[in-house]
């Protein structure tokens, strides 16, 4: 019925076209963004097809060839589909998306941007401005770190000046500086969204083994109809409930998906996805590194093998038609350079680690890279994900595990908040005009 009624209301601003969208420069836009960030190779041409009327959306190579289109958005209709993204809950928009087709719609007179012309207070720098913040991972004691392979265990006599084990859990040091950050940004004027809150806690707002817990044969039944897991894995999962297997096989993308449907029905301005790295090469994490780079991602690169499934598509269409790569790769680059300047750590380049290599794209960007995570290519809009450090680095592993702060009672080192520091400088530099040297 809320489908229904929303067509409703898109009917009743039916008009013209607008004569003066240049469908041509549009279309060249589109295409550009599409070779330099999305499809490099030509693997995805089957899902869409861009032309001066607009992007076409299909289900399958099938589905183009028999001109059969999913979704399409005309020129003209950008400023409306720019304002659903912004406004609409997920769910409805995949509604939206499924349900559209070739028909068209137009709103004319649509709201303003709801940040422009914003007064700013001297005093509330980012007044008026939404910001989401995804403090990466989960675990908060190591027990779950070693199921999430996301922690730091080093002996006593691992390292020269090491008195006692230093243990790090990566959970807990993304959940500090979210916090720092949030405090910081909050009294500028922010409003501010953490997809978690508490030490331990996941997206959906309670830890992993409450999740277990509550989860049923229904649970998995339902995540092999929604073509999360496979119909093996769902047998396994009802049969024997072991814990890493659940989590590293459904959970934790279960969880993902559940922050990035958080943070899109926030509608942000601007969205952080804050982790700590780790050199590749030292699994499992009992010693350290030399090593220290700083590095950003951001959406692009994707893969044909996730378009199965509708919510997908819809985010080709998205990566398409916005300028969300161009705006994320110019945040991300104030990103590493806060990081650069504020942590002193150096900007990674493609031969500092694997993945950069085989998995990530240069961007004009220093220390910027397209990499098809899952949170790239599911958050809406401008976003960085940010990994400001090694925790294994020999002197970073020092200052990490040093608890000589605290933020909303959990313990923490001042290094986790100078790495808030750096992402709210990031934030400031992006809003707000900087004095040039004349």
């Amino acid at each position: 019925m809320l489908l229904i009624a929303f067509f409703h209301f898109i009917a009743s601003f039916v008009s013209p076209p607008s004569s003066t969208v240049n469908t041509d420069s549009l279309a060249a836009a589109a295409r550009k963004n599409v070779s330099t960030y999305i499809d490099l190779n030509n693997s995805l041409t089957g899902y869409y097809s861009i032309d001066n009327k607009g992007v076409s959306i299909y289900e399958s190579a099938n589905s183009k060839l028999n001109n059969k289109v999913e979704c399409k958005i005309y020129w003209d209709e950008l400023p409306t589909f720019k304002y659903l993204l912004a406004t609409v809950p997920q769910d409805s928009l995949l509604s939206i998306f499924k349900n559209k087709g070739q028909k068209k719609f137009y709103i004319n007179n649509l709201p303003e941007n709801k940040n422009e012309n914003l007064v700013q207070d001297t005093l509330q720098l980012l007044k008026g401005k939404r910001i989401a913040i995804d403090p990466g991972h989960i675990s908060g004691d190591m027990e779950l770190g070693k199921i999430e392979y996301k922690y730091l265990r080093l002996k006593k006599d691992s390292l020269k000046g090491i008195q006692t084990p230093i243990e790090l859990i990566e959970g807990n040091l993304t959940l500090a500086t979210a916090l720092f950050l949030k405090e910081k940004l909050e009294l500028q004027g922010a409003t501010v969204l953490l997809t978690r809150e508490k030490t331990g806690q996941s997206a959906f707002g309670i830890t992993y083994d409450e999740w277990l817990k509550n989860a049923n044969n229904k649970t998995f039944e339902d995540a092999y109809n929604n073509k999360e897991i496979t119909m093996e894995e769902k047998n396994r999962f009802i049969k024997k409930r072991n814990r890493r297997d659940i989590f590293q096989t459904y959970f934790k993308f279960a969880d993902m998906r559940e922050r990035a449907l958080k943070i899109n029905n926030f509608h942000p301005d601007l969205t952080l996805v804050v982790h700590y790295n780790v050199n590749e090469k030292s699994i499992p994490w009992t010693g350290v590194t030399p090593k220290n780079y700083c590095m950003t991602f951001v959406p692009g690169n994707i893969k044909n093998e996730y378009f199965e499934k509708p919510e997908n598509r819809l985010e080709l269409l998205r990566l398409i038609i916005t300028n969300d790569i161009e705006s994320s790769i110019s945040f991300s680059s104030n990103v590493t350079a806060s990081f650069e300047k504020i942590l002193e750590v150096p900007l990674a380049t493609k031969k500092d680690a694997e993945y950069l290599e085989k998995e990530s794209l240069e961007t004009k960007g220093k220390g910027v890279f397209i990499r098809n995570l899952a949170l790239t290519r599911l958050i809406h809009g401008t976003m960085v994900y940010g990994e400001s450090l090694y925790q294994d680095n020999e002197k970073e592993c020092k200052l990490l595990s040093e608890l000589t702060s605290t933020v909303n009672g959990i313990p923490t080192s001042l290094r986790v908040k100078q790495v808030a520091d750096a992402y709210y400088d990031a934030i400031l530099r992006y809003y707000l005009p900087m004095p040039t040297n004349k």
